[in-house]
């Protein structure tokens, strides 16, 4: 069966230009009403076109979708942990000292990093934070502005920030500045 335009054509009541403008013209117009949908709208029609008549077949798809995001968020929380552990590396205080400094890790335990005096003033004054580098892993100090990038990245990465009030006056109740998980 031949269509209209192969018929048209036979006629000669069109050009062949005319019919490659025309095929050229309705193809344009398709691509852009399917841009002009959303996303969801396409998705439904591309899952109505491709309608699973079977329930079991259905339910396998839901499992490997469920499965994949599982993958997928799994793959996510390693990209962060290796990306807190890079900002550590590349930012650590290494200070040894006599003076035992107690915060709260992850696992709500009560650890400590034995650190020189200078550098707990520093803890205490909000210069320096203590960061839990892996999760369940070893602690390090860093500098206040790797502890806010790595923030971005991970806030439970942060064991002890000492933060300063935000509007720049105290809080008037007498207590010590609040540290950021611990």
């Amino acid at each position: 069966m031949r269509t209209l335009k192969d018929q048209l054509l036979r006629a000669q009541l069109i050009s062949e230009r005319e019919a490659i403008d025309a095929t050229r013209k309705q193809r344009t117009e398709k691509r852009q009403s399917d841009q002009a949908l959303s996303k969801e709208e396409r998705e439904q029609r591309r899952h109505a076109q491709v309608q699973p008549v079977d329930p079991q077949e259905a339910e396998r798809r839901r499992v490997a979708r469920e499965e994949q995001l599982a993958r997928n968020r799994e793959r996510e929380a390693r990209e962060r942990q290796q990306r807190v552990r890079q900002l550590v590396a590349e930012h650590l205080i290494a200070s040894r000292g006599n003076r035992t400094f107690y915060f709260v890790s992850r696992a709500r335990k009560v650890p400590c990093v034995t650190i020189s005096d200078e550098l707990a003033k520093r803890l205490e004054s909000g210069g320096a934070a203590i960061v839990e580098a892996a999760s369940g892993g070893g602690f390090a100090v860093v500098p206040k502005e790797a502890a806010q990038r790595i923030r971005e990245i991970d806030p439970e990465a942060i064991r002890f920030l000492v933060e300063a009030p935000a509007s720049g006056q105290d809080s008037g109740d007498g207590a010590a500045p609040r540290s950021g998980e611990g």
